[in-house]
């Protein structure tokens, strides 16, 4: 048994068992610059994607990728989800580090970034904590 940790809200996280004995990946994929952020590309993307990572020659078994939907929460095609909707707070840190910002403090000492990154309001007041624990994990 494996055991993963799921976002359920922006407030809590589930634990879940995965019988399976292989660890679950979650993949999170940026549309390419330039492409407009819309549920037709975000799907269609997702779809390349999935495409290419079962033609690359690393694994034991054939894979098995399937698009399940789009989480996202839209309003008049626009995205108005956060962060914390969808992923783990140590994930968004790694993320953000990663391929977002340069420097931790752009975010710490800007509310309004806070507001776009999370909707939780525990999850604001605990970012620079979070942020200074896992800005480097996903490098």
């Amino acid at each position: 048994m494996k055991h993963s940790n799921v976002r359920v809200s922006p407030a809590t996280n589930d634990s879940k068992l995965l019988n399976s004995g292989y660890m679950a990946k979650q993949f999170l994929i940026l549309l390419p610059e330039g492409l407009e952020n819309t549920k037709t590309n975000r799907k269609s993307w997702a779809e390349k994607v999935m495409n290419a990572a079962k033609s690359v020659g690393i694994w034991r078994f054939a894979p098995v990728f399937e698009y399940a939907g789009d989480e996202s929460n839209s309003k008049e095609e626009n995205v108005v989800d956060n962060l914390d909707m969808h992923l783990l707070n140590a994930d968004i840190a790694g993320f953000l580090g990663r391929y977002v910002f340069d420097d931790i403090n752009d975010i710490i000492n800007d509310n309004d970034f806070k507001n776009q990154i999370y909707a939780e309001e525990s999850n604001k007041q605990c970012c620079a904590d979070t942020l200074s624990v896992f800005w480097n994990c996903w490098m």
